[in-house]
């Protein structure tokens, strides 16, 4: 089905008939409340539907035709709730690179005025999702501290009264120069062939490249389970498929696909 996104306003759309003969039409909203849908034919061959949603979330709008499903409905429409006050705040003081890992810091939001809740987290290159320490300072300022857990791009979402104030997230990039995905390098037949039911090897050599976080996934026919040992050269990993078919592995440094990832290993 379609997906689409709107405001948490009214809306409208348009149904064209003219060429589908006679019939009845039959329209339904469903979602976390009740839509307030208001019909009305042109007599030319098409009809118009208004519809308002009363709160925010994922809703089906279902068009049929004679009891059945036009092409492509039921149709998924995401409905938010619009910035509203969440457009009056501003962010100030946040540094965007060169951050430490494990090491405090903070950044202001002015609310300018507006009056509600304000929260935020970080969402490292692992993908762990974290809050943000919110602080209240008066006079209209908030203090945000996080502490970044990884090397790589991190993700700062800021948010008023659960709607995420404009240009957030907020892109920053923790960690020192020396963490490069570039100087990671990963060998072996694992990477590229296996055999079901049989152990499938390689070697990720990260020797060169500084302090950063090192993440592996393979998605494929059956799920895998990773053992991971850290060696002289890096790290050497295996896993043992149990269906055939094609295997991606994802090889991840400081958040970032090193050269070649994801590989893709046929297994037999």
């Amino acid at each position: 089905a379609n997906s689409f996104f709107l405001l948490y306003i009214l809306d409208e759309f348009n149904i064209y008939t003219r060429e589908a003969g006679a019939g009845g039409l039959a329209i339904a909203v469903e979602g976390p409340a009740k839509a307030e849908i208001d019909f009305f034919d042109r007599k030319d061959g098409s009809c118009g539907v208004a519809y308002v949603c009363p709160e925010p979330g994922d809703y089906q709008i279902s068009i049929k035709f004679n009891d059945e499903h036009i092409p492509e409905s039921p149709f998924n429409v995401s409905i938010v709730p619009p910035f509203g006050d969440a457009k009056k705040l501003t962010i100030h003081s946040l540094k965007t690179k060169g951050l430490d890992v494990n090491r405090q810091y903070t950044f202001t939001v002015n609310v300018n005025g507006a009056r509600g809740h304000v929260d935020a987290r970080i969402i490292a290159p692992s993908g762990v999702e974290e809050s943000c320490t919110v602080q209240d300072m008066g006079d209209d300022h908030y203090a945000i501290r996080f502490v970044p857990k990884e090397n790589g791009i991190h993700w700062i979402h800021v948010r008023f009264n659960g709607r995420d104030i404009p240009d957030s997230p907020f892109r920053i990039v923790v960690g020192q120069a020396n963490a490069d995905p570039g100087r990671v390098f990963a060998s072996g037949s694992g990477l590229y062939q296996g055999e079901t039911g049989q152990s499938c090897e390689f070697l990720i050599d990260t020797t060169n490249a500084g302090a950063g976080a090192l993440a592996v996934t393979v998605d494929g026919p059956s799920k895998v389970q990773l053992d991971c040992r850290e060696v002289t050269e890096g790290y050497r990993v295996t896993f043992t498929p149990t269906a055939p078919g094609d295997y991606l592995i994802s090889i991840k440094f400081a958040g970032i696909n090193i050269a070649g990832s994801p590989f893709k290993c046929t297994v037999g």
